[in-house]
């Protein structure tokens, strides 16, 4: 490294400075604000000491590994795996001397792929979720890995000091560290805390499920009803997510393991010592079909559907079902001399018995040659006598690919 700022690419004015003038910047406080945690690569960060100590911060940010290149008791981070042991962190140590002359490299690959295994493994893909009612109270929350702060929350409570209504909420916000996911049922706040990017709607689908399932089991969701079955909420909370993915989330398969209360089975559990805790595996998580259990056997295989028929059709007055408009006039000409304009003739007469047209009645014309396109076929003049040599007053013609339409 030059000790002078030196022009790299000629074409460019930017200098790119020595080590006098970094040594300048470090000592002077010139250039960059310092911080003590950066972001160098999504889900990556680099933090000195002070960050590596602080246990707090460290949960807020939702950090699962740590790599320390200065492991040691002597001018170094004196961490250990045994300081990380309550927070559920995987932890890498290297003993590195903070001197000019120690060779690195030998822990190049080791840090590496451990830092590739941490990053490319699949993280869970919800951390934390928070119960919030109307008031802005977190009355319940579950975490399903290290425990989140519930300051991550004041993100989603100013965005809903600011909205005008709870359902103008919006459903995604991107804070520094997490991704607030969320939904609005029944008068209360459904809130998932993500660490990476994954699909909303796949999230929000969980949210409303988990919802659906607090209804289905106790009849009502509602702050009340969730807080005097807690133990329960968090039971179906356990089966529901496992790992931070969701696994049981159809209602016959959670009733088979977490039974709903009743009045009955609690004077059961009271006398017996039991729970509501199912010790067998559901049937239904044998099954293709997750909401149907596995090896259903009936005396008779019937199915029943309610079937709602609905029939358009016209009739005429013998009741007979008419499939299309009733041809009263067919002309038939036989073979057309090409030297001659051919003028076709015919009379029009309603059936006997039938019913008087409406007022201003529509007759459709349709003229057809076998054998030949639509679009060969020209008509010059469409006329309708009432009587003979007596043409109908106030008829309207509408032509449109060889059809015709007559109006009175």
């Amino acid at each position: 490294m030059s000790h002078e700022a030196v022009r790299v690419d000629p074409d460019m004015e930017y200098l790119t400075p020595g080590v006098v003038d970094l040594e300048q910047m470090f000592w002077t406080g010139l250039g960059a604000t310092y911080t003590h945690c950066n972001q160098v690569w999504p889900n990556l960060y680099i933090g000195d000491k002070k960050t590596a100590l602080e246990k707090p911060g460290l949960v807020e940010m939702g950090v699962t590994h740590i790599i320390n290149a200065a492991e040691g008791t002597w001018n170094n981070v004196s961490t250990g795996a045994d300081y990380y042991r309550d927070m559920n962190i995987i932890y890498c140590g290297i003993e590195a001397d903070d001197t000019p002359t120690f060779n690195i490299s030998p822990y190049f690959y080791s840090a590496a792929n451990f830092i590739h295994q941490a990053l490319s493994d699949p993280d869970k893909m919800i951390h934390s979720l928070f119960l919030v009612n109307p008031s802005g109270d977190i009355f319940l929350e579950k975490h399903w890995k290290s425990v989140v702060s519930r300051s991550v929350c004041d993100y989603f409570l100013e965005a809903r000091e600011k909205a005008l209504d709870p359902e103008d909420v919006p459903p995604v916000i991107s804070t520094p560290h997490h991704y607030l996911i969320s939904i609005y049922r029944d008068k209360l706040f459904f809130l998932s805390v993500i660490q990476t990017e994954v699909p909303p709607l796949f999230v929000i689908e969980f949210l409303h499920r988990v919802a659906e399932m607090i209804q289905d089991y106790f009849g009502e969701c509602s702050e009340t009803v969730i807080k005097d079955n807690v133990v329960m909420v968090y039971e179906l909370l356990e089966e529901m997510l496992d790992n931070g993915f969701p696994l049981a989330t159809e209602s016959n398969v959670l009733k088979e393991m977490i039974r709903p209360p009743t009045i009955l089975r609690s004077v059961v559990n009271t006398l017996t010592g039991s729970s509501n805790v199912g010790d067998k595996l559901p049937t239904g998580q044998l099954s293709t079909i997750p909401w149907r259990r596995a090896g259903v056997k009936y005396t008779n295989n019937e199915a029943y559907f309610d079937v709602v028929e609905e029939i358009d059709a016209i009739l005429d007055r013998t009741g007979t079902e008419q499939t299309g408009p009733p041809a009263v006039l067919v002309w038939d000409i036989g073979k057309l001399n090409p030297q001659k304009l051919p003028n076709l003739r015919g009379s029009l007469s309603l059936q006997t018995g039938a019913p008087k047209p409406e007022e201003n009645p529509s007759l459709n014309i349709d003229l057809k040659i076998q054998q030949l396109a639509i679009s060969g076929l020209k008509v010059n003049r469409l006329d309708m006598f009432g009587e003979k040599y007596k043409p109908f007053k106030g008829v309207k013609y509408i032509t449109k690919a060889g059809k015709f339409q007559v109006r009175m």
